[in-house]
């Protein structure tokens, strides 16, 4: 999880905008249940393609599973690809706020 003391911390303040990070139990569907999960947000084409292509990424848990992928930490995935993972869903949150919520986060 170093991963996201790097790329996620400087953003702490914001972070619930970019991503959530998740530990479902075994009450949940097997398919999440026990793994250390990050969700991002994501365009609904690249969401499908990644899911097939990428066995850690999975529909988004407990969010709209279109535009959110939920992301196996345990798993495999490059750093850099989550990295950009967690670029893309930043920009995708950032882009619908407002401008001066905009304003406001890029002066912090």
């Amino acid at each position: 999880m170093d991963i996201l003391k790097t790329t996620c911390l400087p953003l702490s303040q914001y972070m619930m905008m970019v991503a959530a990070l998740l530990h479902p139990s075994d009450k949940y569907d097997s398919v999440y249940a026990g793994k250390g999960l990050i969700s991002l947000k994501c365009d609904p084409l690249m969401a499908d393609v990644l899911r097939e292509s990428h066995s850690e990424i999975l529909p988004g848990f407990y969010i709209d599973k279109r535009n959110w992928n939920s992301i196996d930490l345990g798993g495999d995935l490059p750093e850099d690809m989550i990295k950009q993972m967690i670029d893309d869903s930043y920009q995708l949150i950032f882009g619908k706020l407002t401008k001066k919520m905009q304003k406001e986060i890029s002066n912090t």
